[in-house]
């Protein structure tokens, strides 16, 4: 049988070096730190340019946002004055919706006088058809009141003449005897 054991190598143990005592570990890792100083300058050297056009782009979108939000704040005052024609376009609607409502009652009126004058010619006209009748019959009754007139003159004279015709013939008859 055969075993073989593996044992993990703790941090900083990787080879087998004879230790020189602290010095060395400490050498070590001030290397290793200045290696890493020097390698972040190099990345931040080369990250460098990077981040100056990030941020110049960065700038450059800002100013972009500005300017877009600039143009929506024009675009909601536009907004708000399309609203504003809308809401008077809205208000003269109903004002013309009025107005066409008044003018048909114009209309319907106008037609009425209309008929109305149409009426008052007829009845004019039926007025002046009997104000001719009542003069016709005015001067009708003038005249049947002078002929009335003539007539009465005329009953009177014939009563005076049938008076006198029978006073005349009374006076001409022979008186007879036994009477008185």
């Amino acid at each position: 049988i055969c075993l073989v054991f593996f044992f993990q190598a703790e941090d900083g143990i990787r080879d087998f070096c004879l230790s020189r005592g602290l010095g060395d570990v400490y050498k070590r890792q001030l290397l290793r730190r200045d290696t890493r100083i020097a390698d972040l300058e190099k990345s931040l050297a080369e990250v460098q340019p990077k981040l100056e056009a990030l941020q110049t782009e960065n700038q450059r979108l800002r100013d972009r946002v500005n300017a877009l939000e600039e143009q929506i704040r024009k675009k909601e005052d536009e907004i708000k004055g399309v609203e504003e024609i809308r809401r008077r376009a809205a208000i003269n609607d109903e004002r013309l919706k009025l107005i066409l409502e008044e003018r048909d009652l114009l209309k319907e009126e106008t037609k009425e006088v209309s008929e109305l004058e149409e009426r008052n010619a007829d009845l004019e006209e039926e007025l002046n058809e009997l104000n001719r009748r009542y003069m016709e019959n005015y001067n009708a009754m003038k005249t049947l009141k002078t002929a009335n007139t003539e007539l009465e003159g005329l009953v009177v004279s014939l009563k005076q003449q049938i008076a006198d015709l029978q006073a005349k013939a009374s006076a001409e008859q022979p008186k007879k005897p036994g009477k008185k």
